[in-house]
C-alpha cells in the first residue's frame, strides 16, 4: 500500500469519527433540550435548568475544541518531521521509454 493510499484511508477514518462525534454532540443537546422543555416544571425552574445545561454544553464544547486543537498540532508536527524524501519503494518509476534512454 502506498503512502498516499494510507493517508487517504486515515483521512477517511478521521472524517467518519468527526461526523460521529458531531452527531453525538448535536443529538445530546437536542435530547437534553427536548427533555427539559417537555418536563412538567415551572418557568423559573425550567429557565434555571436550561441555563445550567447550556453552561455544561459550552464547557464540553470548549474542552472538545481544546483537545482537537492539541491533537491537530501533534499531527502537524508529526507530518512536518516526515516531509523528507520518499523511500525508494514509494517513488514512482519512470516509464519504460525513459529508462532505456
Amino acid at each position: 500500500m502506498t503512502n498516499t493510499t494510507a493517508n487517504v484511508k486515515q483521512a477517511t477514518k478521521a472524517t467518519s469519527k468527526k461526523g460521529l462525534v458531531t452527531g453525538t454532540i448535536i443529538g445530546g443537546v437536542v435530547g437534553a433540550t427536548a427533555s427539559l422543555l417537555l418536563a412538567p416544571k415551572g418557568g423559573k425552574e425550567l429557565r434555571e435548568d436550561l441555563s445550567q445545561q447550556s453552561k455544561v454544553a459550552l464547557d464540553k464544547g470548549k474542552d472538545l475544541k481544546d483537545r482537537t486543537t492539541e491533537k491537530s498540532k501533534k499531527l502537524l508536527n508529526t507530518s512536518d518531521k516526515n516531509d523528507g524524501p520518499l523511500p525508494a519503494e514509494d517513488q514512482e518509476t519512470p516509464p519504460v521509454s525513459e529508462q532505456n534512454s
